[in-house]
């Protein structure tokens, strides 16, 4: 039988990125061509603890990072948001090295042993959780207690096509919904002290995440609807942003519920992915998707990639 050497598990320092983009580059196949970038995305700036390698004889042949978030119930919860070993490295023990020393850490870090997670981060994230086609990572959550809590999916949109099906247009749409008194407009960094605790009311992230949009200088945007738009009494009734993870992604997207059958949903949509089109992609990614029939309805979206959420306890909230 053959005996690998054993890997050396060390924090990430910066001199570590070629070799994390050329390991991510090679073992997420199913995420290029931006694979690398997410190197960038996922480390865990305010916790660099939680960003470890693995180096065999002087060569790092994998890492994972993680983060902390919270439950339900404001207890600390660990988060795994990558992990990946270079292929000409694989099936030696390394990736379990990896998510061994990281669990540690999360929990150092102060997240309860029993609250780990693979998948589930925001504000940054670069899946919902384990795309099912990664199979032998989703072999090793197995492998290390982890069981499947809940599934996600997230929807493909051809852009070109959805354009020549008039999939991407708004004006008439606009049009009708300036007779109700609202408007469909860019989110703009004068909006951001009122909109903040109405954002903040849908709770989660969104918040953070539409406001995001605003420090970037291009491949991220967000578009609001607003009732009484420039008057005193003026109300935000919907948003929507793209770009917030993953460049070609969109999402989140949120409509007051009395105004949701005016078709405002519909139109924050199409005006983001008309943006994505703009940039120069041919195809979009709705992200965490739950209405699937709300966006194979509007812009001929389907369903291409899902994704396995882990807890190592699927009882808890």
């Amino acid at each position: 039988m053959t005996v690998f050497p054993a890997a050396k598990v060390r924090t990430f320092v910066p001199a570590d990125a070629p070799s994390l983009k050329r390991i991510a580059s090679a073992a997420l196949r199913f995420d290029r061509p931006d694979a690398a970038d997410l190197v960038d995305l996922l480390w865990p700036q305010e916790t660099p603890q939680l960003a470890v390698v693995a180096e065999v004889d002087g060569d790092v042949v994998g890492f994972a990072f993680g983060s902390l978030g919270k439950t339900q119930t404001g207890a600390l919860r660990g988060h795994i948001n990558i992990f990946a070993v270079d292929p000409a490295a694989w099936r030696r023990g390394y990736g379990n090295a990896l998510l061994a020393e990281l669990e540690e850490r999360l929990v150092a870090t102060g997240a309860a042993a029993e609250k780990l997670m693979i998948g589930g981060a925001t504000l940054r994230f670069a899946w919902p959780g384990i795309d099912v086609r990664y199979t032998a990572a989703s072999c090793l959550a197995e492998a290390r207690g982890y069981r499947q809590y809940q599934q996600a999916v997230n929807m493909t949109v051809e852009l070109d096509a959805a354009a020549r099906a008039d999939r991407l247009a708004t004006e008439d749409d606009e049009t009708r919904l300036a007779g109700h008194g609202v408007t469909v407009r860019r989110l703009e960094k004068a909006d951001t002290e009122k909109i903040s605790p109405w954002l903040e009311s849908w709770g989660g992230t969104w918040r953070q995440e539409l406001l995001s949009t605003l420090d970037r200088p291009s491949g991220a945007g967000a578009y609001l609807a607003v009732l009484r738009d420039g008057e005193p009494d003026a109300q935000y009734v919907g948003f929507a942003g793209y770009g917030v993870s993953r460049p070609d992604w969109f999402g989140p997207m949120g409509t007051a519920g009395e105004l949701r059958k005016l078709g405002i949903g519909r139109v924050l949509l199409r005006r983001c992915l008309s943006d994505v089109r703009a940039a120069g992609y041919e195809t979009a990614q709705i992200t965490w998707v739950e209405p699937v029939a709300f966006y194979s309805r509007t812009v001929d979206a389907f369903v291409e990639r899902v994704f396995w959420i882990y807890r190592n306890d699927p009882s808890d909230s």
